[in-house]
């Protein structure tokens, strides 16, 4: 319980401290990523200036893969070693969420199994949902650097999500952050 208390403070703090960016009430009107999803994007993948292309991005992400060449040929293999594991981790995450819950997102999912769902191998699924990643960094992508909202969101739908970590963190009798981490040592 202490734990979960710890976890739903740490949650509304970042929520609070984050409300007023512009780059995460964009991010947010994806459904089924959530503010600690989206930050965590935001936050590994700094300003999107950074990135020429969205390609340079899903590469930085490691959602890209490596090419391997031999005797003239060429073929892909697996995701790449050397890039930012945590942008990864949450881009895959938030994924997972949008499948669930953005029917587009659905769509490109099921598309890339290439056979029923039921039927498709657990190799396959995950493929598929590395594919989704990688997708979803380039809309991510897209919304930051034309400073849009992903189409078919409602501005109600980033309230609505503010509100329920407002709620969850109610629920629980809160320290203040600060004392979160009282007695936690440097060494």
């Amino acid at each position: 319980e202490v734990l979960e208390g710890q976890e739903k403070a740490l949650e509304a703090e970042i929520a609070a401290r984050v409300v007023n960016t512009a780059e995460l009430q964009l991010a947010l009107t994806i459904k089924g990523i959530g503010i600690i999803t989206a930050t965590t994007i935001l936050l590994e993948m700094g300003t999107v200036s950074r990135f020429a292309t969205k390609e340079n991005l899903t590469g930085y992400a490691g959602l890209v893969p490596a090419l391997d060449s031999s005797d003239g040929e060429e073929k892909t293999t697996r995701l790449r070693r050397r890039c930012n594991h945590h942008l990864r981790w949450a881009a895959v995450e938030a994924a997972r969420h949008c499948i669930q819950n953005e029917p587009a997102m659905r769509a490109r999912y099921l598309k890339l199994l290439h056979c029923p769902e039921e039927m498709a191998t657990k190799s396959r699924k995950g493929k598929a949902v590395v594919a989704v990643a990688r997708h979803l960094l380039e809309v991510i992508w897209c919304m930051l650097t034309r400073n849009e909202p992903y189409r078919g969101s409602q501005a109600s739908d980033v309230e609505k999500k503010f509100e329920a970590v407002a709620k969850k963190a109610k629920d629980y009798d809160l320290p203040e952050p600060k004392a979160l981490f009282q007695g936690v040592s440097n060494t």
